[in-house]
């Protein structure tokens, strides 16, 4: 939900020009373009994430904004968000990753749309049977 927040921002709130001119004050290259691709997956990843669909590519792509948030904005300044620091976009970008690495869930679009692994009720990744495996007496 912060990212949906924070990507609505720059789109409606801010406008992508604001952000723009924000984003080239801190060095951002091509910051027009910069604005709009971190808008759109500020905004887009973040639903996406919610929603558990194409969860991997959003992820990456989350991830992928979140180092560069930090890089242009946060390097250097701490660690707490209070005093500008990146404690924020580090815990989105990690979350983020961890996502794209283990999917969504059993809860979500992708598994509901039978992509990614198959998981157990319990949430761990369901065990496959063997090839030759015969019950034992």
């Amino acid at each position: 939900m912060v990212l949906v927040a924070h990507g609505w921002q720059k789109w409606s709130t801010n406008s992508l020009a604001s952000t723009a001119d924000g984003f080239a004050a801190m060095g951002v290259p091509l910051p027009g373009v910069s604005a709009t691709v971190a808008a759109g997956v500020e905004l887009g990843g973040g639903l996406l994430l919610l929603l558990g669909l194409l969860t991997p590519v959003a992820g990456v792509l989350v991830a992928a904004v979140m180092a560069g948030a930090w890089w242009f904005a946060h390097r250097g300044a701490g660690v707490l968000a209070s005093d500008g620091g990146g404690e924020l976009v580090a815990v989105i970008g990690l979350l983020a990753l961890v996502l794209a690495a283990v999917g969504p869930g059993r809860l979500s679009l992708d598994a509901l749309l039978g992509r990614g692994r198959a998981v157990s009720p319990a949430g761990a990744p369901a065990a496959r049977p063997a090839a030759d495996a015969r019950p034992r007496s």
